[in-house]
């Protein structure tokens, strides 16, 4: 019975938001399965993140010879929920004056403790201006009109970035 091994499936932790990753193995009549595998022997294998739960997996390499008899390997693997990004703006309607912002609410949920908050305000002519790292930011606009607004948040294990438009205008007279 010849030896089995996992090629380039070296990581023992994934968060739920990465790329999918392709399986290999040292033999081609070779068979991965586990929860979160997808694929065939003709399409490939795949170990696809966002199909697992967080909390412990394992992905699983079997070959079986001709005559029947098999072996089969394993990998244990460590899955993190990473950062569900949501959030919204309490309002969309500013006035001129240089005091009135507007603010964004930070709806975002994660199991790990977010240890990073990136905001990109998509307000290039507001200069350093255009980022803020704090959790429920405030952002000035210069200008109404329709910007694309992105959070990026980090636990100590994965990254999460999202982003949504919103049409900013000038406040109605009244």
């Amino acid at each position: 019975m010849p030896d089995i091994r996992f090629i380039g499936f070296d990581e023992t932790a994934y968060c739920d938001n990465q790329a999918n990753v392709k399986l290999e193995g040292n033999l081609i009549a070779g068979v991965f399965s586990g929860k979160a595998v997808t694929g065939n022997a003709s399409s490939g294998y795949y170990f696809e993140p966002r199909l697992a739960v967080p909390g412990l997996d394992t992905v699983y390499y079997t070959y079986t010879t001709t005559r029947g008899c098999s072996r089969q390997i394993f990998k244990p693997l460590t899955i993190r929920g990473a950062a569900e990004i949501k959030f919204t703006v309490q309002d969309t309607c500013f006035s001129s004056n240089e005091t009135d912002s507007v603010v964004f609410i930070n709806l975002t949920t994660s199991d790990d403790p977010v240890v990073s908050w990136i905001w990109i305000f998509g307000d290039a002519t507001s200069g350093k201006n255009d980022t803020s790292f704090l959790e429920n930011p405030k952002h000035r606009y210069n200008k109404d009109g329709m910007k694309v607004v992105t959070l990026s948040a980090s636990t100590n294990y994965c990254e999460s970035k999202s982003y949504d438009y919103f049409t900013f205008g000038a406040k109605p007279q009244g």
